[in-house]
């Protein structure tokens, strides 16, 4: 019988998306965060493959704006590119993607910076004569205001090859486009010359499709064109003109430019209008949104645009032919009248996925399979599954087709295929944005331990106690008969035959049916139940440990038993030493227990980790940082002995460049410890022979998301993909174990439709245990692994929901919250679940956060009036 605790009493408070980028080739997508962080999102058709496999942290008083990719020169060329961001404090940084750290930082020269585009990559004459144009060669007076350091820097800066530079165009606070360009891997970001200052800031800019203009949108509500070459402004346009409103207080949001010599202009009042690009003339006004129109995109092939705004809706606008057909439909229109032909764009729907605003909108493209990748069978059906719906991720989930990404206040990312946004929902892939890293020390064989949340500048200590008689916020799962992970069981058996509602504790039982979905994309109907708490002891805060650094904590660990804590940021790794504090006789204290935290002092040429650990016999601490693996004595803080992390195999692509590691986990008898890295592929070293042991190569094609040794098995590595794939590794063989080749097709199969991303794996302690549950924010699965896992029917699921979705409702056919069939038991999640861990042998924590909860802390949304309020 497996016991099931839930805690919400944890502090989390994610940041909102505020900017997005696609990588050179696509397949990337950086996503930068309020608080100052970005994350690195690899992108995959369907809902099943999403998974962030880079975070690098922010800082205190941080605001990035805006991010960049610039395509990479030299020999250290990567399909992703360089990722560059800037923000509101007037710097533009480049981030080294190996050790997550700065690589260089340059200034704007015009304080903050609320905008970056990059020029074209296929423009490669217009990009020449940008270089070759030089700083106030022919602009007006309002240039000559600049410093006159910029004119010195550019004079004495040396020429440059041309051919491997790009531009990039920043907007500015001071009202000024500066150009600086990006040359190899070596150079850096240059200044080159700044456009003529106008009034106001400069909001939104973009270049055209050949590089040769420069659109820039501004807070006094015009639009200015300037020539690259000439630097000489060609139009100006009023945006207020065919919008709701002038003035001044108009600002241009968003601008877009497309390759069919149209640009699309976002701004305050709700309108997206598109120009004429050569003269300015307006095309089409559109006023769809109720607030601020605050990002585009486009489809690759130009022909689809989307709009977002802080209305929180995502707005479809298209061209289409207003001539050139018949009556009837057809088109009949000739030749020579072609250039006639006018095209018009029309809003064609929306989607309203977010609940507050939406800041920031990219179009990717998902991983397409690399040759000799094998493919997962999937047994093809005549017959008609009545879970897939007609807008079922399947039905679409293929490689290469665009995706559009949107993100907001609401701190959720949301795709949609770009080329059928509206007949399809949108997938939420990230379902607990930035959740605190949690780690349970169990100190006990009862289910007392220490529980550690990890924040962005401070470390959190929890005793917790799931014993029977003191839990907290929790529900305990039973069921007579048959023994299923998560049901509910009641302390009478004749209440729970009874047909009037059972009573624990004399508060009745409320039973209801709701439609949530447990699948991706698949609605399911099942009956919930809601139980009233056993009241007991709740959990105490021991201690807080904050960081008086301004960097946020990249990485926390703490030891077995409770004794140590570590954690860093991207300066030094910093130790703790946890100690009870002394009571005194006769007095008692209101504040619970606690503990003294006292410093230990590290060598000053420690790296920042990445990742770290301690060994289950809390005596060693083991720091990852970027191809390089240290392990420390926990009492002293002396190096005991170094890894080199060996680079993965020579491969065309990123997989061979970026490797910073992002997990570890170490064998209960600490003879083995197992190092994953961004590139996929995890590293096992033997902590006896001090040597590196196996690389295990990348499985499935996708990075791994979690890795756990086996408690019955120090030598058997368990690991999770992003694709939702679980393996089972025979580390001193160096092969997959029996039980993973004669059931990985099939556990493939079953894995398929679980929901979200597979984020972490918990094993129980006990050495004579197999189990394994696996879990993401939205369910948990158990599987026993010396046991076959059997493919489930779809039959008698088919016949449940025919039952369900009619008037009569069965509580022993559908009343069950989740499903045990073949070694697979399946419990999906009402909130947002943070972390879920075992506490003994029979106990399981639940760490989790209802969303509404979370929401309460993030700003109100745009009032939008409800019908019939």
């Amino acid at each position: 019988m497996l016991e099931v605790h839930r805690w919400r009493q944890i502090d989390w408070a994610p940041s909102a998306v505020v900017a997005l980028a696609t990588s050179i080739d696509g397949t990337v997508v950086a996503a930068a965060r309020e608080n100052g962080s970005i994350e690195l999102w690899n992108v995959a058709p369907g809902s099943v493959g999403w998974h962030c496999h880079l975070t690098i942290p922010g800082k205190e008083e941080s605001a990035v704006s805006s991010l960049a990719w610039c395509k990479a020169g030299g020999n250290q060329s990567t399909p992703w590119g360089r990722l560059f961001s800037a923000g509101l404090d007037g710097f533009i940084t480049e981030w080294n993607l190996e050790t997550l750290q700065p690589k260089e930082i340059v200034e704007s020269y015009g304080g903050s910076v609320w905008q970056l585009a990059v020029e074209p990559e296929h423009a490669e004459s217009a990009s020449n004569g940008v270089l070759r144009s030089k700083n106030g060669d022919e602009s007006d007076d309002d240039e000559s205001s600049s410093s006159d350091r910029e004119n010195e820097d550019e004079k004495s800066r040396p020429a440059v090859k041309n051919s491997v530079e790009q531009g990039v165009a920043v907007g500015c606070d001071d009202g000024c486009v500066r150009i600086f360009t990006v040359g190899d891997s070596q150079s850096g970001m240059v200044y080159r010359k700044a456009f003529p200052r106008v009034k106001g800031r400069i909001l939104s800019v973009a270049w055209s499709t050949d590089a040769s203009r420069i659109y820039a949108g501004g807070s006094d509500g015009c639009i200015r064109c300037w020539d690259t070459t000439s630097i000489r402004e060609l139009f100006r346009i009023t945006a207020g003109l065919g919008g709701r409103s002038t003035g001044s207080e108009l600002c241009v949001w968003s601008l877009l430019a497309l390759s069919n010599g149209t640009v699309v202009s976002g701004d305050s009042t709700g309108s997206v209008q598109f120009w004429e690009a050569e003269h300015g003339t307006l095309l089409q006004h559109h006023s769809k949104h109720k607030a601020d129109v605050l990002a585009l995109a486009a489809a690759p092939s130009h022909k689809i645009v989307f709009a977002a705004g802080a209305d929180g809706q995502v707005t479809l606008y298209q061209i289409v032919d207003e001539l050139g057909k018949d009556d009837d439909g057809s088109r009949s229109i000739s030749q020579e009248l072609i250039p006639r032909v006018r095209n018009r764009w029309v809003y064609v729907g929306y989607k309203r996925c977010h609940t507050h605003d939406v800041k920031a909108l990219a179009v990717a493209f998902p991983v397409v399979q690399e040759e000799g990748q094998s493919e997962v069978p999937v047994r093809k059906k005549r017959r008609r599954n009545r879970f897939q719906t007609e807008n079922d991720y399947r039905k679409w989930a293929q490689p290469g087709i665009p995706m559009l990404i949107s993100g907001g206040n609401d701190c959720k990312l949301f795709t949609y295929p770009a080329e059928a946004f509206l007949a399809f929902h949108p997938h939420d892939i990230c379902n607990a944005p930035q959740r605190p890293e949690i780690q349970l020390a169990q100190l006990s064989a009862s289910g007392s331990g220490v529980l550690l949340a990890q924040h962005s500048t401070w470390i959190d200590l929890w005793k917790l106690s799931t014993n029977r008689n003191a839990i907290s916020d929790l529900e305990m799962g039973y069921e007579f008969g048959k023994e299923v992970l998560g049901k509910r069981k009641f302390r009478d058996q004749m209440n729970y035959v009874m047909s009037s509602p059972p009573k624990i504790n004399g508060i009745a039982e409320k039973k209801s049916v709701r439609e949530k979905p447990v699948g991706n994309g698949r609605p399911s109907v099942y009956l919930t139940k809601q139980v009233a708490s056993t009241k007991g002891v709740a959990p105490a805060l021991l201690a807080r440990i904050k960081c008086k650094a301004i960097e946020h904590i990249a990485c926390s660990a703490i030891s077995a038993n409770g004794n140590f804590v570590a954690f860093s940021d991207r300066l030094k790794p910093r130790l703790f030493h946890l100690e009870q504090e002394e009571q005194v006789p006769g007095k008692v204290s209101n504040r619970g227990p606690r503990r003294a935290v006292s410093k230990r002092k590290l060598p000053n040429t420690l790296p920042a980790a990445q990742c770290m650990l301690f060994t289950p016999d809390s005596t060693r601490l083991v720091l990852g940082s970027t191809q390089q693996i240290l392990v420390l004595n926990a009492e002293n803080g002396g190096i005991l002995h170094s890894f080199k992390v060996p680079p993965p195999p020579s491969l065309s692509g990123v997989k061979g460049s970026v490797s910073p590691i992002n997990f570890m986990c170490s064998s209960a008898d600490s003879q083995w410890l197992a190092a994953t890295t961004s590139s996929g592929y995890i590293h096992v070293f033997s902590l006896e022979a001090l040597r590196h042991h196996w690389s295990v190569p990348v499985m499935d094609g996708t990075t791994a998301t979690s890795a756990i040794f086996s408690p019955s098995s120090s030598g058997v590595l368990i690991i999770s993909t992003a694709g939702n794939q679980l393996h089972a590794l025979d580390v001193e063989a160096k092969e997959l174990t029996s039980w993973s080749v004669a059931n990985w097709q099939v556990l493939a199969q079953r894995l398929l439709e679980f929901p979200g991303g597979v984020t972490g794996l918990s094993v129980p302690s006990s050495s004579a245990s197999s189990t394994v549950i696996a879990y993401s924010s939205r369910a948990m699965v158990q599987i026993d692994l010396s046991k076959p896992v059997k493919l489930n029917t779809m039959e008698g699921k088919e016949k449940s929901h025919s039952q369900a979705n009619g008037s009569k409702v069965s509580a022993s056919e559908n009343g069950n919250v989740s499903a045990h069939f073949g070694n697979y038991a399946y419990v999906p999640f009402r909130d947002p679940v943070l972390f879920v861990g075992h506490t003994a042998q029979s106990s399981v924590l639940v760490v989790e956060k209802p969303w509404l909860e979370v929401l309460r802390q993030i700003p109100a949304p745009v009032y939008r009036h409800l019908y019939g309020t």
